[in-house]
């Protein structure tokens, strides 16, 4: 069997931490948050000018709230076209609209702003408390920066800080329990973005949990020298397409330059792509997968991952 421990590097804490010291966990509010019953999406609430939908938890998404198109429709929405997007099946036509409310998670309540709508085709249901219920879109790393929220996938649980309570004080109560800090820098589009060094190279990995899996650049891993193996698996982007993808296994991985982690999987599209998500070298996709196996937490006051420390 193989080991399923990992190893902690050089200390990093939160600003002002006093070592030694017990500190009381800071007052949160606990956000709704469900975890879809047949995928590891976790879905939250959302009411569009009145109408309830889910919106799935996508840190890899850039915007405070990305809407279906189809479910902008439905509403009746004038909607004009801006942009393109790009995912795996190619490139697709964005639009906006401007709706009188939108109302995330009973908190944030974005009034008479436009708000951008893209084909979600693949997102058309999700089974959530055994039931199919419609996906009205993605809720992105902005909104999660701006109410420095805390995500634990295990919970799952999402909760934001209180009135009065700091960004830090979080990631301070937790490392005074024994947890251990891993950095994250603030990336494009407040993209959560962290630091892995591979046979020792460094690559910025977004921190994804719209992604159920951790997935590697083709280029990155042909740099690095891995083999890569045939996978049953496809990719699926949000506007339906699907790709092949091979598949790597690390023995070990740094990750946040504290971290040593053996024994991850990552796939690998076949097509070579780029994302631009820091300064650094992107190198893929940290996962929701990754995330609940070291039962970490992604806390957006600190910017940081926060996990138990090793036993």
């Amino acid at each position: 069997m193989k080991s399923m421990k990992y190893l902690m590097i050089p200390i990093a804490v939160c600003a002002g931490l006093n070592l030694g010291l017990a500190r009381e966990t800071p007052d949160m509010r606990s956000l709704p948050i469900q975890q879809a019953n047949n995928s590891l999406h976790y879905v939250v609430p959302v009411a569009v000018d009145g109408e309830h939908r889910h919106l799935i938890l996508d840190s890899g998404s850039g915007g405070n709230v990305t809407l279906s198109l189809d479910f902008a429709r439905s509403l009746g929405a004038d909607l004009k076209e801006s942009g393109a997007s790009n995912d795996i099946k190619g490139r697709s036509v964005n639009y906006v609209t401007t709706f009188d409310e939108v109302a995330v998670a009973g908190i944030l309540k974005i009034r008479n702003t436009k708000t951008t709508l893209r084909d979600f085709s693949r997102l058309t249901t999700i089974e959530v408390n055994g039931e199919q219920d419609t996906v009205a879109g993605l809720v992105g790393s902005p909104f999660l920066d701006q109410v420095n929220v805390v995500f634990n996938p295990r919970g799952p649980s999402l909760l934001m800080p209180k009135a009065g309570v700091g960004p830090d004080d979080y990631c301070r109560a937790k490392q005074a329990e024994g947890y251990e800090r891993l950095e994250l820098t603030k990336g494009t589009h407040k993209y959560p973005v962290v630091t892995a060094k591979i046979e020792g190279r460094e690559f910025d990995f977004l921190v994804d949990t719209g992604s159920a899996i951790n997935i590697m650049l083709k280029d990155v891993a042909k740099e690095l020298g891995l083999p890569l193996k045939e996978s049953d698996n496809t990719a699926s982007g949000p506007s339906g397409g699907k790709l092949k993808l091979l598949v790597t296994n690390l023995d070990r991985m740094i990750l946040g330059n504290r971290a040593l982690l053996p024994n991850t999987e990552f796939y690998v599209l076949p097509k070579t792509g780029s994302k631009s998500v820091s300064d650094g070298k992107y190198g893929g996709i940290i996962g929701v997968n990754t995330l609940r196996r070291w039962n970490m937490e992604l806390d957006f006051g600190s910017y940081s991952l926060l996990m138990p420390a090793p036993r």
